[in-house]
């Protein structure tokens, strides 16, 4: 899967863009057994 941008709401309201990513796990017999996910938020400038 490719990685894509969206939007997540935050427990405040906000809506935040995220940049997500999903990974596939596969078993040594090439079985797929869960996706890992990693979301990031975009533009939010660091302190």
């Amino acid at each position: 899967m490719e990685p894509y941008r969206t939007q997540r709401v935050a427990k405040d309201g906000r809506i935040v863009e995220v940049w997500l990513t999903a990974t596939t796990l596969v078993t040594e017999a090439g079985k797929a057994y869960a996706v890992a996910t990693t979301e990031r938020e975009i533009g939010r400038e660091q302190p």
